[in-house]
């Protein structure tokens, strides 16, 4: 089994990657180990707020409002090359002073570029009609399907071959949990609703 230092976690809007992140910052906190979390995409939100004259937290406090203008810029390679090479900056700083990274991202590059330096790439998948429901609940706002199916929206079939674990986010089978073994460096990751248990082994 493969030893890993840091997780970036893959998945479409709505797929519930902050839902499993939570699960995993909580595991890793209750065993007393220090974890930071970012978005490869913040570095989106910095871009459009200088174009557009606006905060970042005014684009954040209207996300539905700017979700497409958003996912294009998540599409140029020039910004997609930014944000990769500023992320990869981070992850190395936290390795380097002993704090555990965990990387929300969308596109393959980001996923790579993050797994050559040790990460483990676990996609979030979940069904459309989930990700449309809990996009509504979220954002009080229901994304169109141009939204929803946008290139930069990653999918199971193009990151089949590259993640390194797979987790089915839908709610019908419950909802995801983590837990930490540090006697062993194991994440365990598991669906109340059908006792579905998978390890990911990580090296801190």
């Amino acid at each position: 089994m493969n030893n890993f230092n840091s997780i970036v976690l893959i998945g479409p809007l709505g797929a519930g990657k902050d839902t499993v992140l939570a699960a995993i910052d909580e595991a890793l906190r209750k065993a007393m180990i220090s974890t930071v979390s970012w978005q490869v995409g913040w570095h989106y939100y910095r871009i459009l707020a200088k174009k557009i004259n606006k905060s970042v937290q005014y684009i954040l406090a209207n996300k539905s409002e700017f979700r497409t203008e958003l996912q294009t810029l998540g599409t140029t390679p020039e910004y997609v090359n930014q944000a990769v090479e500023y992320t990869k900056y981070l992850h190395n700083k936290m390795i380097d002073v002993g704090v555990i990274p965990v990387v929300l991202g969308r596109l393959p590059d980001e996923a790579l570029a993050l797994q050559k330096l040790g990460a483990a790439v676990v996609f979030i998948n979940s069904s459309e009609e989930e990700r449309i429901e809990r996009i509504k609940l979220r954002d009080d706002a229901s994304p169109t399907l141009m939204q929803i199916r946008h290139e930069v929206e990653p999918t199971i079939d193009k990151f089949n071959p590259i993640a390194d674990l797979i987790i089915d986010n839908d709610n019908k089978e419950g909802k995801i949990f983590c837990n930490y073994d540090d006697s062993l460096g194991q994440f365990w990751f598991y669906n109340s609703a059908s006792s579905w248990t998978i390890n990911l082994r990580c090296l801190i």
